[in-house]
């Protein structure tokens, strides 16, 4: 592929991969054209990820009210705060990725990932990555407005994704998976 093939590839398994994770949270989920959407104060998760092609961050912005909504064990521990909001967010971050390894792992792409890291909004220490070509998403969960970008930088001019017929890597939500 090329690398508009490429970037189309990438945004649409990241577009299946956003929305299988959201629809397990028993929310409706809508895709939305671009919106304004200010992110100023709203808790945000970054995770790097990339292999010998390509280089990428993954920035996931999720209000407090939809993180709280969604936060998987809100019916059994009724005073979680806004550390465990943030923790949620890192972890949401890191499911999506996952999602998107396991996805890019079917065409014989692996890919190296790091841990998340929690920013609120655009606050100090954030830094929008140079990378050349950003995937922006907008969604609405749980009837607000949330932010997914997928910030890329290929490093060749073709990529080959082949399909892996034997290639059965299943891990269920919640479950570890150790790596050897």
């Amino acid at each position: 592929m090329d690398q508009n093939e490429t970037l189309q590839f990438m945004s649409s398994l990241l577009e299946v991969s956003c929305l299988e994770l959201f629809e397990k949270f028993g929310c409706e989920v809508t895709f939305l054209d671009e919106v304004p959407l200010d992110v100023t104060d709203m808790p945000m998760a970054v995770v790097d990820a990339g292999n010998a092609d390509f280089e990428s961050s993954l920035y996931v912005h999720i209000p407090f009210s939809v993180l709280s909504v969604t936060f998987p064990i809100r019916h059994q521990k009724e005073d979680f705060g806004e550390a465990e909001l943030e923790d949620w967010v890192c972890e949401i971050a890191n499911r999506i990725l996952g999602r998107l390894k396991n996805k890019l792992a079917l065409y014989s792409c692996p890919i190296k990932t790091g841990l998340p890291e929690y920013y609120l909004g655009t606050g100090e220490g954030y830094e929008v990555s140079n990378i050349s070509e950003t995937l922006d998403y907008y969604f609405e969960l749980a009837g607000e407005v949330c932010k997914v970008t997928l910030a890329i930088e290929l490093f060749t001019d073709h990529i080959n994704f082949i399909e892996n017929p034997n290639y059965e890597y299943v891990v269920e939500d919640g479950d570890i998976d150790y790596l050897q």
